[in-house]
């Protein structure tokens, strides 16, 4: 229980911490042909959505709280909320979308559909297509900055 406090230091990690992030942050990890790049999850938060480019790949990442963790209680029904973080590839059959948060959704600018965080148009002109997922995934800083430490980190 509590592996996931941010606060907490990682359990058998004997490796120096890097300093640029707290070691139990959860960080999701984009990598583009030779591109990658860090997203802290607390970084996430703030912004909702962030759209991004990692070399000639345009990426956007969904943040919305309403997780629970499986790291934080006994029983995942008392445990914290944490956040949920998904991250597609911005083209869509050629055309390049940039998104918000608008009224507690997300809407593409270019046509105002509204997307899911699993990258479906719900609703408006694009109603029924997907974004293609990026290649991706969610790590606690340390683990990820220990094997990789020159990865760049993503700054709102």
């Amino acid at each position: 229980r509590g592996y996931d406090n941010i606060n907490q230091t990682p359990f058998l990690f004997r490796g120096e911490l890097d300093p640029r992030l707290p070691p139990m942050e959860r960080v999701m990890h984009i990598r583009s042909d030779e591109f990658e790049k860090l997203y802290p999850f607390s970084r996430l938060k703030q912004a909702g959505v962030v759209n991004d480019t990692l070399g000639d790949t345009q990426v956007v990442l969904f943040s919305r709280e309403g997780l629970l963790s499986v790291l934080d209680a006994s029983s995942i029904k008392k445990s914290r909320s944490i956040q949920a973080v998904t991250a597609f590839k911005r083209d869509l059959d050629g055309q390049l979308l940039d998104f918000e948060v608008r009224a507690g959704g997300i809407v593409d600018r270019q046509t105002e559909s509204r997307w899911n965080l699993l990258g479906q148009a719900i609703s408006g002109e694009l109603k029924g297509q997907s974004l293609s997922l990026a290649q991706s995934g969610i790590h606690f800083a340390f683990a990820w900055l220990a094997f990789n430490p020159e990865v760049a980190i993503f700054q709102l």
